[in-house]
């Protein structure tokens, strides 16, 4: 059935997109944030004793993203090359997708490097999957339709 146009879309379809990278099915993605510092301010002759409120810098969330480990090497190597001093700033687009995998919204991350990259614990008991994690620092973030 189709998508009713005031249903909520699930946040189980989206698709990751890094230029340049074969970057594979991701199975979690998360930090998309903006924030804007609050400055305050008070000039000394006003007559209020109340600070004023008012926009200061933004800074945007680091992004994680998820997947299973597929012995794909792309991730870690981009990573490797900052840790090497060569900084190599991607765009990254994150699309959602509704139950008839269309896109709905696409964010992209502008001038995003790879700040931690993580492969989950190892467990000669254990029957979980091995989870590849890769933290970016973005310096900005757009919604396009």
């Amino acid at each position: 059935m189709p998508r009713r146009q005031e249903d909520p879309v699930g946040q189980f379809n989206f698709i990751v997109e890094i230029d340049g990278l074969e970057a594979g099915a991701f199975t979690n993605v998360d930090g998309l944030s903006s924030e804007t510092e609050v400055v305050l301010f008070r000039s000394g002759n006003d007559r209020s004793t109340s600070l004023r409120k008012l926009p200061g810098l933004v800074t945007y969330g680091n992004v994680t993203l998820k997947r299973g480990y597929i012995g794909n090497h792309d991730l870690y190597q981009w990573r490797q090359q900052i840790i090497n001093g060569m900084v190599d700033r991607r765009s990254v687009v994150i699309t959602l997708l509704n139950e008839a995998r269309e896109p709905v919204s696409r964010f992209v991350l502008y001038e995003a490097w790879p700040c931690k990259w993580q492969l989950s614990s190892l467990d000669g008991k254990g029957n979980d999957i091995v989870i590849e994690e890769l933290v970016l620092a973005v310096e900005r973030i757009e919604l396009n339709n």
